[in-house]
């Protein structure tokens, strides 16, 4: 090789060096939003429900609404009260006679089972003095095993589609009815692993980018 041709062969190596160190957490690209996805889903205690505090009270009028509703769970919180109950993560007491609409007619207590599995919000001391606690229960963690795709970005957000696997999910989290008054909690369940494409918003930031919340 001539010895301009060796010159030129070290820029052009020189170069490509240069542009992969350039590369940005910014970037639009696979391994970005792996890094991205993974960072929200895996911390911590894993995915969890909505936070609650326990005692739970529902007023006569919360529990006739939800019959109003065909226990939409949606719309009311009963479905899925009930569905803890029924995995033994709470027990309810009915009072005899609420003295209004207002009136606390039903209380979810978490059962032995239930505390062992609740996990404590952020700033919350567990049990108190009250004997009251706030938190949510965790189904497991969320591992992306590959992004399939992502639309182009606009106005600093993209959409991500990927496939993922999970581990350490609960036996509560299996059960079909469960899985029916947590639609969410049962789109990841039956999602995992199989192959099927999930997708969430994501969002460009001072850092790179993060899932939308």
């Amino acid at each position: 090789m001539r010895q301009g041709q060796t010159a030129f062969t070290l820029l052009a190596i020189a170069a490509l060096s240069t542009f992969a160190g350039c590369s940005s957490k910014k970037d639009l690209n696979e391994g970005n939003l792996t890094d991205a996805l993974n960072a929200y889903y895996a911390p911590g205690p894993g995915i969890c429900l909505h936070s609650w505090q326990f005692p739970y009270p529902l007023s006569r009028a919360d529990i006739r609404n939800s019959e109003d509703v065909h226990n939409d769970p949606v719309l009311t919180p009963v479905p899925g009260l009930e569905a803890l109950k029924s995995a033994g993560l709470l027990v309810s007491h009915d009072a005899p006679n609420p003295a209004s609409d207002g009136a606390v007619a039903r209380t979810y207590i978490l059962t032995d089972a239930g505390s062992a599995a609740l996990t404590d919000a952020v700033g919350s001391s567990g049990a108190v003095a009250s004997g009251s606690r706030t938190g949510g229960f965790c189904y497991g963690h969320v591992h992306i095993t590959r992004v399939v795709k992502w639309d182009a970005a606009s106005m600093g957000e993209s959409t991500a589609y990927f496939n993922y696997e999970m581990d350490g999910l609960p036996e509560w989290a299996k059960r079909p009815d469960i899985q029916r008054a947590f639609p969410t909690l049962g789109r990841l369940v039956r999602g995992a692993g199989t192959g099927k494409t999930s997708s969430v918003v994501m969002r460009l930031t001072t850092a790179g980018w993060e899932v939308k919340h």
